[in-house]
């Protein structure tokens, strides 16, 4: 007998074998009983279900799900991203002093003001600053937003090294379409028949090449990503990695967790 959720948002994982986390908005129908799992309890196996208490701390909820979720990625995927990693790096690899900058613009500006390239730029320079990366660090651009790569790239120090992943940037031609932002991601998927998934995925495990990241509280994408830097590379270096959340100036009403700085 589990423990049914009494907040609509609280984050839990789903022993169903489909969902991995979501977030609960609790509508009980007739002879339906949803069964929830713990992060500590066993996956359910063979479509079983092994019932657990709920768990209401959500970052482990979180934690426990990108743990789960990357534990074991298709063969396929990793070799896709092996190839990009030579493709956008070199044949050397990425470097290990990579700065990785996460930029969500796009239509997030829905939900809060976007952060400006101009703190996305700083905060790129006190970590360089900081960890002494001299005048050329290599700095790999994440985001969906032409717009925000081309606005990037006008506003970093002429010695930078800019690396990025050009199929996840938007459709067709990156670097014909910096000034297009992509209209919907839901569209953009559909369009290119779900290659664009497959891109995101790739450019995820690049951007978790680095070891210093900028991210933003405001994005689903930057938390992953900081709670891959903090289970998984952390942990495999020693606590190596360093990482400045930006928030947005100013959330709308709902969205006032968007402006809440990520864990270090």
């Amino acid at each position: 007998h589990c423990e049914l959720p009494s907040a609509a948002d609280e984050t839990y994982l789903y022993a169903g074998g489909r969902n991995i986390y979501q977030t609960v908005f609790w509508d009980p129908k007739p002879g339906k009983t949803p069964t929830y799992m713990t992060h500590g309890s066993v996956w359910a196996v063979e479509g079983g279900v092994e019932a657990a208490t709920l768990c209401t701390d959500s970052k482990a909820s979180h934690q426990a799900a990108i743990e789960l979720l990357f534990r074991s990625l298709p063969p396929p995927l990793i070799a896709a991203a092996e190839r990009a990693n030579v493709e956008v790096f070199g044949a050397a690899g990425a470097p290990a002093n990579l700065v990785t900058v996460h930029i969500r613009w796009g239509d997030k500006g829905k939900e809060n003001s976007l952060v400006s390239i101009e703190r996305y730029v700083h905060a790129a320079q006190q970590l360089v600053d900081r960890h002494g990366l001299g005048e050329t660090p290599t700095v790999f651009i994440t985001t969906e937003d032409p717009a925000a790569l081309h606005a990037f790239r006008e506003h970093a120090p002429s010695g930078w090294v800019l690396r990025y992943y050009a199929p996840a940037i938007g459709t067709g031609d990156a670097e014909e379409q910096f000034t297009e932002a992509v209209s919907t991601t839901a569209i953009g998927a559909s369009d290119s028949g779900g290659a664009l998934g497959l891109n995101s995925l790739i450019t995820l495990l690049l951007s978790l090449e680095g070891r210093f990241f900028v991210l933003t509280a405001s994005s689903n994408w930057s938390i992953l990503i900081n709670e891959l830097r903090r289970g998984r590379i952390n942990l495999g270096c020693g606590g190596c990695t360093d990482m400045i959340s930006l928030t947005p100036t100013k959330c709308m009403n709902g969205f006032e967790y968007l402006c809440v700085s990520l864990d270090l």
